[in-house]
């Protein structure tokens, strides 16, 4: 680098115009090294050549004297240019004599163009000139810059000092930095300072010149001569400065300077350190003589930023610098290995807030021992996968993937544009490494939070044991901190839980007549088992083995020759390895055997859910009455009366249904477990509905060739008159054989079971109830107060038809009402009410006689009272 100097200004600057050696001594001596010099006083009598000189050549010649003189044709303007180069970083002056034999005015001056960036001086250029007339007699050399064709004034010298004929010595002179000086004086001993200014607008220059207007009297009275241009480049003082230090490998840093080195200085290796306190063992120069590779014993700290000190660097021109230091980045990426780099923290239900930013975020763990750059990985959901920038997680370090906007807010956080919508009730997250390899996967379910509250919003999921990564469902949990999460640092519910158990096979399924799919309930080794685990009966070998899915909880077992529908099969597996590397031991035989072709009245729909409370969700159960298992793979639901009545697809895998066994389809799982507590968890099956109003509906099952395999007709009126309201009211199917139109065959599911049964059996179903006075049994009959078991009595019902409305009451020896169990209730075909020997006072019934009264009617007209004995002693 290059530090301003100022050109010295005074009587030093004098000299005799026809000498210019002890001048040009002066300006090297003084500034440094010419750049370029332009010297011309036309001895030799001519201008074509040392230099060259074009333009409008025939208006000019050399005339007795060696002046350069105008001889204009005519009236108008004449010029003439010669190249000379002056770089942006130069001081430069221009010293010239000029006579004009007239009393210069707007029709009759002359310009010297000191630097233009054009040839031809008439036209649009860039640069600056001296003018010498004006209108008016005020006339004074005046510099200006033009700018196209615009002109503006940079500084003007003494008014009307060229108002008449003149003959005159010029100095000009421009530091780098735009600072302007003008001089001018009748000799070159004489010159006296015109004016100043500032104006560093235009540079670099390509063309020296001058231009002379004027009208047909003066067209011979303009004379040049003895130009001088020097511009001289400025004195290096600085020391260099480190441009950039970066590493070529592990051991080795190439350093750049600002300008050349002092070799000797340059591969002095104690010069340098790398901190705390580290030389290299050899420096080397590059031939452009401005940056050193340096060689280390040891590689750089991986993905952190490391300092080098250089001291008493010197330059090619002896400035040395005392200290300079230069920090440098070194990252060498490891091949990454699924679990390097995990799924800790997901926020997925935001609202209502509890202390977080109310944003969405997924928080990840670098779990290896080296560093890891995110650039290129992907991060996905369900339905969306978006590129990660480069971001460095350290070992131990945890980032939180969000949109932007929520970046803003989180420590540690990587904003990134379209970031995916988390499903507030599960999703399936995977983090994708920039060669596609899934790193780790996680796919999550409202269940996972275990605590109702929490998982209704403002509360993140956490991962209990980051190293235990092989565990779902038992390894996460809702986060602990009051905050709701703990995104960017160690979970609230941290702790350290090895998984030693083995695994366990869950179940066995046949994925087609080729393939059978064996369940796990934990993920196994990345390395699928060998063939010679598993042994099935009747015997069939199996050809391959392959994961069912990236959660690798199945195995898919792929034979050689096709099961046999009807066949009942047995496998035994054993030596089988999880996740952790626990080996299973063998397992008992497993049952299993190849789904059957299901035939109208085979599956049936039992129980449909068409008007749902507030909160709640549609569902329609179904029930295997055969005695087959049938595949519901490909299976549809439509709704004849719908406004789009498209078949709508059950489940495109495999799903079975095995005698006697119950589906209830449903959009929301999780809405069914809130509202009915008779429900079986384990029967529920997400899919999609055909759109059901809340007042009729036509619906059929088809199988996958889409025939019909049942159909119903439901309707509101179908509802039991005695409901208050049907909101929320399920119509189960009583007897699962009879036809499913047929509205008889339809009842209200009652109050006892909370209105609704999904996955149990009908409250409504029919099996041969009693009837008569046995239909309500007491037990006991005697009750004994302070006896555990005999304290209370349960009044059971069994109706052989649902349908009924009833009322229980309690009455004491003297026939009063005490205690009333239930008031125009909608029973099923079997229940019980119990009753804790209390009243509806509050108080406790005392020893003696006791009665039931327990009556219930129909929307038939059916009427009937059971009055049944209890004792107290």
């Amino acid at each position: 680098m290059h530090s301003p100097r100022k050109i010295s200004r005074g009587p030093e600057d004098v000299f005799s115009l026809k000498s210019f050696s002890a001048f040009l001594l002066a300006m090297t001596m003084a500034a440094g090294h010419a750049y370029a010099q332009l010297i011309d006083d036309f001895s030799d009598g001519e201008f074509a050549s040392n230099p060259t000189w074009v333009g409008t050549a025939d208006h000019f010649f050399v005339n007795e004297t060696s002046e350069l003189q105008l001889r204009g044709p005519a009236a108008g303007t004449s010029w003439l240019v010669t190249r000379f180069e002056i770089p942006v970083d130069a001081d430069v002056l221009w010293r010239f004599r000029i006579k004009q034999n007239f009393a210069p005015s707007g029709a009759n001056y002359g310009r010297v163009y000191l630097m233009s960036d054009q040839q031809d001086l008439t036209g649009s250029l860039n640069g600056y000139f001296l003018q010498f007339g004006e209108a008016g007699s005020n006339d004074a050399i005046t510099l200006s810059r033009q700018t196209g064709t615009s002109v503006t004034p940079v500084c003007r010298g003494v008014d009307g000092f060229i108002s008449s004929a003149f003959d005159l010595v010029v100095q000009v002179i421009r530091t780098h930095d735009g600072y302007w000086e003008l001089h001018a004086g009748e000799t070159a001993d004489a010159l006296v300072m015109q004016a100043s200014g500032i104006d560093a607008t235009h540079t670099p220059s390509s063309w020296f010149g001058f231009r002379c207007t004027y009208t047909i009297t003066n067209a011979s009275r303009s004379y040049f001569d003895d130009f001088m241009v020097q511009a001289t480049a400025i004195p290096d003082t600085t020391p260099p400065q480190i441009v950039v230090a970066h590493p070529l490998s592990p051991t080795l840093l190439q350093v750049e300077f600002s300008e050349p080195l002092d070799p000797a200085s340059a591969v002095t290796t104690k010069h340098y350190t790398l901190l705390p306190a580290v030389h290299p063992v050899d420096a080397e120069l590059s031939a452009d003589g401005q940056s050193v590779v340096l060689q280390f014993d040891a590689p750089f700290p991986n993905g952190h930023i490391s300092t080098l000190e250089v001291r008493e660097m010197a330059d090619v021109e002896g400035n040395i610098a005392a200290l300079l230091t230069a920090d440098f980045f070194f990252f060498q990426p490891y091949p990454i290995s699924p679990g390097d780099v995990i799924i800790n923290e997901i926020m997925a239900d935001p609202s209502p807030p509890v202390g977080l930013p109310e944003y969405e975020y997924v928080e990840v763990l670098n779990r290896s021992t080296y560093p890891v750059s995110l650039e290129g990985w992907k991060f996905s959901d369900a339905g969306v996968a978006v590129t990660l920038p480069f971001t460095l997680i350290h070992p131990g370090e945890y980032r939180v993937l969000c949109s932007p906007a929520a970046a803003k807010l989180f420590e540690h956080a990587i904003g990134i544009p379209g970031f995916p919508s988390l499903n507030n009730t599960g999703d399936n997250l995977k983090l994708i490494s920039a060669s596609g390899e899934i790193v780790d996967s996680v796919n999550y379910v409202a269940a996972w939070y275990r605590d109702a509250e929490k998982a209704d919003g403002g509360w993140a999921l956490e991962r209990i044991d980051p190293d235990n990564r092989c565990e779902t469902v038992t390894n996460w949990v809702a986060s602990g901190s009051p905050s709701g999460g703990t995104p960017g640092f160690q979970n609230a519910v941290f702790a350290r839980r090895p998984d030693n158990r083995p695994p366990e096979l869950l179940a066995v399924l046949p994925y087609g007549d080729r393939q059978i799919l064996l369940s796990f309930n934990e993920a196994l080794d990345r390395n699928i088992p060998p063939a010679d685990l598993f042994v099935i009966s009747p015997q069939i070998e199996i050809s391959s083995i392959e994961f069912a899915d990236d959660s690798k909880t199945g195995l898919i077992l792929h034979l050689e020759s096709p099961l046999t529908p009807g066949v009942v099969y047995t496998i035994v597996a054993g030596n089988i390895r999880d996740c952790p590397g626990n080996r299973m031991p063998t397992s008992q035989p497993f049952v299993f055997l190849l789904p059957e072709r299901a035939g109208p009245g085979d599956i049936v729909i039992n129980e449909v859910l068409f008007n749902p409370a507030p909160g709640g969700a549609d569902f329609v159960e179904l029930y295997n009455t055969s005695e087959k298992v049938v595949d519901l793979k490909g299976w549809t639901l439509r709704n004849a009366l719908a406004t789009a009545p498209q078949p709508v697809v059950i489940s495109d895998d495999y799903l079975l249904l095995h005698p006697g066994q119950y589906k209830v389809l449903t959009e929301s799982p999780e809405a069914i477990m809130n509202t009915y507590v008779s429900t079986r968890q384990e029967t529920l099956v997400r899919c999609k509905l055909p759109s059901m109003t809340d007042h009729e509906g036509f619906l059929a099952l088809l199988d996958e060739n889409a025939l019909v395999i049942d159909s119903i007709r439901y309707h509101a009126d179908m509802h039991s008159p005695f409901l208050r309201s049907p909101e929320g009211v399920s119509l189960e199917r009583i007897g699962p054989r009879l036809p499913g139109y047929d509205p008889t065959n339809w009842r209200s599911a009652p109050a006892d079971v909370g209105f609704a049964t999904p996955g149990y059996p009908n409250a409504s179903m029919r099996e041969g109830g009693a009837s008569g006075a046995d239909a309500v049994i007491v037990e006991p009959e005697l009750l004994q107060i302070g006896i555990p078991g005999q304290d209370f009595a349960r009044i059971q019902y069994r109706f052989d038809q649902g349908g009924f409305v009833g009322t229980v009451r309690i009455y004491d020896p003297q026939g009063r009402a005490v205690r009333e169990l239930a008031e125009n209730q909608l029973l099923g075909t079997e229940g019980f009410f119990r009753w804790d020997a209390d009243y509806d006072s509050g108080g406790r019934a005392g020893t003696g006689y006791y009665f039931v009264w327990f009556s219930v009617f129909n929307a038939e007209g059916q009427r009937k009272v059971f009055r049944k004995r209890i004792a107290i002693f």
